[in-house]
């Protein structure tokens, strides 16, 4: 494997979360979407933090953007990641990139599914954030146009050997994440789909 970062730039509900439990089988240190400490509400409150860390950071130009998280190996669903995986390309050197894909309509209703849950938890008081509103057409365009995005800039030269499409609901795994990383199969099976090879 590289000395990079590897970065899940995908949308949420796409597997990121299955995705980051495998990362952690294959011994890396992953962070998905915050620390994993305390309440929901407490870690909205970090990520939102972490979020708007890596904004500033983007918008002064800084050359190591993650600052205090740089000892994770992995990040997946963090938006300005995402939104700005170009900057952390450059920004990191040998690093890799993992766009996970899923059926439209399946991630639709999860997405909806996810907001109900926040709706639930913004009624308790444990939910801070603004993911409560079903919004399918804004959603699949946002999609779109970042997988539109995504396909540009790694079809540049020199780029493509640094992308993953990964698809776990059509049965991607460890085989396909070792061998786009380079590095050995776990003896484990794959979390949830019970996958190993």
């Amino acid at each position: 494997m590289s000395d990079g970062k590897i970065f899940v730039i995908g949308m949420n509900a796409t597997g990121t979360s299955i995705l980051h439990r495998a990362f952690q089988v294959m011994g890396l240190n992953s962070l998905h979407w915050a620390p994993e400490v305390g309440s929901l509400k407490s870690r909205m409150e970090e990520a939102k933090k972490f979020q708007f860390s890596l904004l500033n950071a983007i918008e002064a130009g800084k050359r190591d953007p993650l600052g205090d998280a740089s000892y994770f190996d992995v990040f997946s669903d963090v938006w300005p990641i995402i939104q700005y995986f170009e900057y952390f390309y450059s920004a990191y050197p040998g690093s890799k990139f993992i766009y996970t894909c899923r059926d439209d309509e399946e991630w639709l209703r999860d997405r909806e599914r996810h907001v109900g849950r926040n709706k639930s938890a913004l009624e308790s008081g444990d939910y801070v954030g603004s993911f409560v509103n079903v919004e399918r057409e804004k959603w699949l365009k946002e999609k779109y146009n970042h997988l539109k995005r995504v396909k540009q800039w790694f079809s540049a030269d020199g780029r493509s050997d640094d992308l993953l499409y990964f698809d776990l609901y059509k049965g991607d795994g460890f085989v396909e994440l070792c061998d786009f990383l380079d590095c050995k199969l776990p003896e484990r099976i794959f979390p949830l789909f019970g996958k190993v090879a």
